[in-house]
């Protein structure tokens, strides 16, 4: 039997140190609205395990909003944020070690409310009329505010500042409601006080910070009433007392005298009417032109006194109304 040598040749295992890429966690940073431009508005952080410089960037429709520091991951804002129009934005971060698959993850930026909105009045102007009788109490118009801003600050309450004609009788004579309700606080009255108001009314936010500050926003509006004219007053006589003579042969339908009177309501165009309140006499009146004539034979030697006392009664009609296809 022959021997033969046996060459045995091991493996050689080389053990070869990897290299991992960098690990980014964060996905959701909170900026404020009214941070200013070339402000940081936060800082990009990731983990390396292998301790590689890292490199970072911002790509995405709203990453023209921040600048980062490659080398820091700081991020500045260079363009104006506002809630109300973009409450949040969404970036795609990329890191890399330089070494590795660049790293993209997605992080959302909530932008924080601040205080940055007046509350605006809705529906303006706001124009009210209101009969002169309106009882105290009475709801006479409502204003509306509105703010864009959340929490606190988009809670509105109304003051009035100031009544025209100006006077703390009129200051008094209106009050408004938490929801914007204003209500008659007093008597009216077209004759003795006035016939045009205007209310100026303010509403303003329930505060809240705004550049570091603790700030309150308000706003202002008019609100014109008119008050309207009612029949609260009787007619008057004009240019009393009346004193008339015919002859005692006069033809019937012969004009004594003519009696005029007035309606006080100076708002109201009512007919005024006239009447006899006695008719047992031998005269007339014209209803509405106030003209007395005779219609009845008169005889001075068969009448008891050559005086005769008419007593005239004057009252309103309804208003005047136009005929019916007629021009004004």
């Amino acid at each position: 039997m022959a021997w033969r040598p046996l060459l045995l040749l091991p493996w050689l295992v080389a053990a070869v140190s990897g290299n991992t890429a960098p690990v980014f966690n964060m996905t959701l940073v909170e900026v404020p609205e009214d941070l200013p431009q070339g402000a940081v508005a936060f800082v990009l952080t990731a983990y390396d395990a292998d301790g590689d410089p890292l490199q970072f960037g911002l790509e995405g429709a709203d990453a023209f909003y921040f600048s980062v520091n490659s080398n820091t991951g700081s991020v500045t804002l260079v363009a104006s944020l506002d809630r109300e129009t973009k409450p949040r934005l969404s970036l795609n971060v990329l890191v890399s070690d330089g070494k590795n698959q660049m790293v993209t993850k997605r992080l959302t930026v909530i932008v924080e409310d601040r205080n940055d909105n007046r509350p605006l009045f809705q529906n303006e102007p706001y124009t009210a009329n209101i009969p002169e009788n309106t009882p105290n109490g009475t709801t006479i118009i409502s204003v509306l505010a509105e703010d864009k801003d959340s929490g606190p600050a988009s809670r509105v309450s109304y003051q009035i500042v100031e009544v025209t004609p100006n006077d703390a009788k009129n200051h008094d004579l209106f009050r408004v409601l938490g929801n914007g309700t204003i209500l008659l606080n007093g008597l009216l009255n077209y004759i003795q006080q006035s016939t045009y108001y205007l209310i100026r009314i303010n509403a303003t936010d329930g505060g809240g910070q705004l550049y570091g500050n603790l700030v309150y926003q308000t706003t202002s509006t008019s609100v014109s009433v008119n008050v309207l004219d009612q029949p609260d007053l009787d007619p008057q006589f004009l240019n009393e007392p009346y004193v008339g003579s015919v002859p005692e042969n006069c033809p019937l339908g012969t004009s004594v005298l003519t009696v005029s009177a007035m309606d006080r309501d100076t708002g109201v165009n009512d007919v005024i009417l006239y009447s006899l309140t006695n008719t047992s006499l031998p005269f007339a009146i014209n209803d509405t032109t106030g003209t007395i004539t005779v219609t009845g034979a008169l005889d001075r030697e068969s009448l008891p006194s050559d005086e005769w006392l008419l007593e005239v009664l004057v009252s309103r009609g309804s208003p005047w109304q136009p005929p019916p296809g007629s021009r004004p």
